[in-house]
């Protein structure tokens, strides 16, 4: 029989790998979702969905969701959280009939602070790449 001495080290130890394991997975998904924004970015680009007159849907990006058959098969798609991150940092904007487009100025502007004030948009660094 376990000592109480032996059997708290043991919840210790299982305490601490639990947490080990969720903050590998935060790590991860940031990173997962970093990568995902940049692939966002670029895919705005190539559409050439830079400006209201030429603004796309989500389908025409190709950033709708998965179905469930594919989340059931496919790797988890962090496109559309990506594009839901970017829209409420207004680096994508939302036309009035829902289409899309990439705001340069506003993406300028965020590498701008993030230059300027450092720590805070330290995150910008790894998601937008350099023009």
């Amino acid at each position: 029989m376990l000592s109480t001495m032996e059997l708290l080290e043991a919840i210790f130890i299982i305490i601490t790998i639990l947490i080990f394991l969720m903050a590998a997975m935060l790590t991860l998904s940031s990173i997962l979702l970093r990568r995902a924004a940049k692939k966002v970015i670029e895919l705005f680009r190539i559409k050439n969905a830079l400006d209201l007159e030429d603004a796309k849907t989500r389908e025409e990006l190709g950033l709708t969701g998965q179905s469930f058959m594919e989340r059931m098969v496919k790797p988890k798609d962090y496109k559309p959280q990506a594009l839901e991150f970017l829209i409420n940092w207004s680096v994508i904007k939302e036309a009035p009939d829902n289409r899309l487009y990439l705001c340069e100025e506003k993406l300028a502007e965020l590498n701008h602070k993030k230059s300027q004030e450092g720590n805070m948009f330290e995150m910008w660094k790894i998601i937008l790449p350099p023009k």
